[in-house]
């Protein structure tokens, strides 16, 4: 078995998360905004506003490979 593994551009992936959150009436500020708040947010909110956080896949990676081997994992 072999898991491939497409990530997004982080900065694109960001915008899309804020842009979703925008439209489901969850997020009021604008995009730079809510980056400059960034972490105190996601603090206080949970998974909501973890719109630069979703985008360190360096640990997400990390976490995946206590799982699977890393020759079966495949970036892209």
């Amino acid at each position: 078995m072999c898991l491939i593994l497409p990530l997004r551009d982080p900065v694109e992936r960001a915008h899309s998360h804020w842009r979703m959150e925008v439209a489901r009436g969850n997020e009021s500020l604008s995009f730079s905004e809510a980056i400059r708040e960034g972490r105190a947010r996601v603090a206080r909110n949970g998974r909501v506003f973890t719109y630069v956080e979703r985008g360190f896949y360096g640990a997400q990676l990390e976490r995946l490979e206590t799982c699977f081997p890393r020759e079966q994992v495949s970036v892209c």
